[in-house]
This record gives structure tokens, C-alpha cells and sequence, in this order.
């Protein structure tokens, strides 16, 4: 009983240190880039207590830059995010870009 309450916390535990979450509709608000991150806002409030309110893309892969780029074109083109998907680290509070779709 005991190995099993310990596997049920582990398990739970994991849970909460990655939560994925979705937004959608979304105009973007400010963009940037810091070190190797970007990262981003959207006009509103997000469904997750995000750090600083931002949700970041590591621009060291080929998802980040193709990510940063899409988020430019939305923000100078005024084009709405259909939906975007990010990890929420509830340890660091910290926001990890995962799937970003633009309106037509």
C-alpha cells in the first residue's frame, strides 16, 4: 500500500510540473527576443499564470525560428493566432511555446 501511495505521489507530481494549455483567437502583444529565446504576449489575459505574462520559443531549434517567425508576421500583419499550445512549468512558472496556427 505504501509503494502504491508513492507511485500515485510521483505520478501526480510529475503532472504538475508540465501542464499543457491552450489559447485561442489571440492578437499577439509584444514580441522579443532574449539570449536564445523569444518570447511573446497576447492581448488579454492568459488561462495560465505565466511568468512575466510571456510565453517563450527556443530559437535554437528549427520549430523556435519558424515560431518566431510566424508570431513577427502575425504582429505586423495584425493577423489573429487561431491557437496556440504551451507547456506551463509550475515549478518555474515558465511558458514553452509548443504549437502556434494563424487565422487566414
Amino acid at each position: 500500500m505504501k509503494t502504491l501511495k508513492t507511485i500515485l505521489f510521483l505520478g501526480t507530481l510529475c503532472a504538475a510540473v508540465a501542464e499543457a494549455n491552450q489559447e485561442q483567437n489571440r492578437f499577439v502583444g509584444r514580441v522579443g527576443v532574449h539570449n536564445s529565446s523569444a518570447y511573446f504576449s497576447v492581448q488579454g489575459e492568459l488561462s495560465t499564470p505565466c511568468k512575466f505574462s510571456i510565453i517563450y520559443a527556443d530559437l535554437n531549434i528549427e520549430f523556435g525560428k519558424a515560431a518566431y517567425s510566424a508570431l513577427l508576421l502575425a504582429k505586423s500583419s495584425k493577423t489573429e493566432l487561431r491557437r496556440i499550445n504551451y507547456d506551463f512549468d509550475a515549478n518555474t512558472e515558465l511558458c514553452t511555446l509548443t504549437l502556434i496556427e494563424l487565422n487566414e
